[in-house]
């Protein structure tokens, strides 16, 4: 239901309003839809590198692990060695190398290589073992950083939507501050221009009136003027639960005016006592300096 007739000055204005209005709310809308996935992607993107995270730790505890066993190894063949030469398996042995006379080097190293090869078989385990894990971990760190762009990445893409959204949602509000002011404005006119044509109406009937009122009839209603229209909408509806319709209705008329208001409008003697389109122009008049709160009868009948 437009408020306003396609013909008015403003008509094409208020339009164009509402048109970038609905415009601007369902580009809204749409950067919502997005955002709220973003949140989705930028979530999962967020657990991942938490889980890179985790992953590339465990894989950099177990290298620690790895080298510090690699070490106790080492520190057992070094002992190794030094039991072997020191103890051998048996006294001939010893004795074998006390009168030795340094030609049996070989001798030595193959008994030293038979008591630690236990130990070198574990020592080569950890560092293939060892290896493995340099990979794991490099591979592992790779992916987590990988997380971390696509975190960062999507955190961006948060940011720059949401600061659009945000110089979107400040167009609308200025343009349905534009378009509410537009609306006042048209409002004002089309009120001024009833109120014009009613004084010039209250105007021509007072140049014709008789000297005395027209009769009551008998439904209590004053009779009109010759040629009289009265305003109708919320006029009718107020006038008919101020007093019936009846301009002549004791305590102000059609319109119930307080004899203090209707001195403010520069009427004289009794607001009853007055011809109807007279009434009609003060009760415009009326509305357009204080509104339609002056009728407690008017919300009643619609008005805003």
């Amino acid at each position: 239901m437009p408020f306003l007739g396609g013909s008015s000055a403003l008509g094409g204005t208020i339009d164009e309003k509402r048109a970038e209005a609905a415009r601007l709310q369902t580009q809204i809308d749409a950067q919502a839809e997005r955002i709220a996935a973003l949140d989705r992607q930028f979530d999962s993107a967020r657990d991942k590198a938490g889980q890179a995270d985790a992953a590339v730790s465990q894989a950099r505890a177990q290298l620690a692990d790895a080298d510090q066993r690699m070490a106790q190894i080492g520190v057992r063949l070094s002992s190794a060695a030094v039991e072997a030469y020191v103890q051998g398996s048996s006294v001939s042995f010893l004795e074998q190398l006390a009168t030795t006379d340094g030609k049996d080097l070989s001798v030595r190293t193959q008994y030293f290589k038979t008591t630690a090869s236990g130990q070198r078989d574990a020592l080569d385990a950890l560092k293939a073992a060892r290896e493995d894990l340099t990979l794991k971990r490099s591979r592992l760190e790779q992916a987590q950083q990988s997380a971390r762009s696509a975190a960062s990445a999507v955190d961006g893409q948060l940011e720059a939507v949401a600061k659009a959204e945000s110089s979107q949602r400040n167009s609308l509000d200025r343009v349905n501050g534009e378009l509410g002011q537009l609306l006042r404005e048209e409002q004002a006119r089309r009120s001024a221009e009833a109120l014009r044509k009613a004084q010039l109406a209250a105007a021509a009937r007072a140049a014709v009136r008789v000297s005395t009122p027209s009769a009551p009839t008998s439904a209590g209603r004053a009779e009109a003027s010759p040629g009289h229209t009265p305003p109708g909408g919320l006029w009718t509806c107020i006038r008919q639960r101020e007093s019936s319709g009846n301009y002549r209705s004791g305590g102000g008329g059609a319109y119930q005016f307080r004899p203090s208001t209707w001195e403010s409008l520069g009427g004289t003697g009794r607001a009853e006592d007055a011809d109807p389109a007279t009434q009609d122009a003060k009760a415009m008049e009326l509305q357009q300096r204080s509104g339609w709160s002056q009728w407690t009868t008017a919300r009643g009948c619609g008005a805003g």
